[in-house]
């Protein structure tokens, strides 16, 4: 009993020193308090291959806070690290894998990046194989890379292909890497694809698919004549919400190609079904209006709209009164003028949406005082749509890079946007001074001792 007095003793203030120096730790928390030299990210990559599969994703994570200084230190690392992207466990494919990316920034060589790139690659493939869960989080680390490195899959589009079994939220992801993949070398294989997808029973995955052409169409203006024909087909199944889809997708290929393709709108006036949907009547209604001078009937089919206006979403309305202006100002016709009229006697008198009757006003007050110059404002050149792109900032595809394997990169968003920050321990200097003197005078009081007693 008396030695394990003594040890206590002994022991009890080497602990509150311990104490002490863990609290001013964590003044410091958050930090990055692991600093790796060549030195010891040799000794990292030495023990590559003694532990198992959980200890090596840790010894990567510390090789990959390693910033080489030379060639000769990047390709050493590179060729430790190439074997890992084989491995059977995804977490050491991933961390492997963002090592040789983020090596990959420091190295000049073009035959360099492209062997690499092609080591990746199936490993990435064998990923897609797995479980839909694992195949979901591969396409999201996926969908980074190859902002990153396009090189990686440009020749492997077809592994993005879907399979009518697959989950819809792998589905999406997939059309997401197709989009940014497709090129004109792959352009026709692409629309096929996407067509015989807008014929399976999944409606958003259909939609998805029928406006991923129309984006096509946008990306790739030399394909834009295939698009618009592939759009035109999909039209003629009158299927309601391929329909409605297709004409959201032919409104922002007019806007991105103005005064083109407009032989399209015969075949939506031909097959023109009753629209439920307020992307899909917002789509009609702006082509109506940008275009009612080459449209036969297009006050008919604009006072469609007049009868349940009041019942119609916001967005809708505001599209109406535009195109209703649009259309007064180009055809000056006795039946656009009513047509007008009739809307901005709803913007005054029955609507309750101060944005709308704002904007009515403006429209009345601009034709009331002269005609001509409210068609130079309303009816100006406007802007073309730029590549409708989900690509993520430079500086946010860095960090996450950083964090590939992870939750972050799951999310596509920065780690301190959803990581809940730790509490931080304040001490000040009087307070600090006071325990390190306690824990070195040993004036710390040992309950240890009272225990035994």
């Amino acid at each position: 009993m008396k030695e394990t007095q003594w040890l206590l003793r002994i022991v009890s203030p080497l602990f509150w020193k311990y104490q002490f120096q863990s609290k001013r730790y964590f003044k410091d928390r958050g930090a990055d308090t692991l600093k790796i030299n060549w030195k010891k990210c040799k000794c990292l990559m030495n023990a590559l291959f003694e532990n198992n599969e959980w200890c090596q994703i840790y010894l990567l994570e510390g090789i990959s806070k390693y910033n080489p200084s030379n060639n000769d230190e990047i390709s050493e690392i590179i060729e430790r690290v190439v074997p890992f992207v084989s491995h059977s466990n995804s977490g050491v494919v991933l961390t492997a894998i963002k090592i040789l990316i983020k090596l990959l920034d420091l190295v000049q060589s073009p035959d360099t990046i492209r062997s690499v790139c092609k080591k990746i690659t199936p490993s990435l493939v064998t990923l897609l194989s797995s479980e839909p869960e694992i195949i979901y989080v591969a396409l999201k680390n996926i969908n980074l890379l190859i902002q990153k490195r396009p090189i990686i899959f440009e020749k492997d589009i077809k592994m993005f292909f879907c399979n009518f079994t697959e989950p819809i939220y792998n589905k999406m992801e997939k059309l997401e890497i197709l989009y940014k993949l497709v090129s004109m070398n792959n352009i026709d294989l692409v629309l096929n694809e996407l067509v015989d997808y807008a014929t399976e029973v999944d409606v958003q995955f259909v939609k998805r698919s029928v406006r991923l052409i129309g984006q096509c169409a946008i990306k790739l203006e030399k394909a834009a004549q295939r698009c618009v024909e592939k759009l035109v087909d999909l039209v003629k199944t009158k299927v309601s919400f391929v329909l409605q889809e297709a004409i959201v997708a032919l409104r922002d290929i007019f806007r991105r190609y103005p005064n083109m393709y407009e032989g399209a709108m015969q075949s939506v006036n031909e097959n023109l079904q009753q629209l439920d949907d307020s992307d899909a009547k917002s789509a009609l209604i702006w082509i109506i209006g940008e275009y009612s001078d080459r449209i036969d009937g297009a006050e008919t089919q604009l006072s469609r709209f007049l009868d349940n206006l009041k019942e119609e979403p916001s967005i809708v309305q505001m599209n109406v009164l535009t195109a209703a202006v649009k259309t007064y100002l180009k055809c000056r016709t006795e039946e656009s003028f009513n047509i007008l009229e009739r809307v901005f006697e709803f913007c005054e008198k029955e609507s309750d949406y101060p944005d709308l009757r704002d904007r009515g006003f403006m429209y009345w007050r601009l034709i009331v005082i002269d005609p001509n110059v409210a068609s130079l404002i309303v009816l100006a050149e406007k802007p073309r749509i730029s590549e409708d792109v989900s690509n993520i900032d430079g500086a946010l595809l860095d960090k996450l890079i950083d964090n590939l394997g992870t939750l972050a990169s799951v999310y596509s968003k920065a780690p301190e946007v959803f990581v809940m920050k730790g509490k931080k321990v304040n001490l000040g200097e009087d307070e600090e001074e006071e325990y390190e003197e306690q824990a070195l005078n040993k004036e710390v009081p040992n309950k240890g001792n009272d225990v035994l007693k």
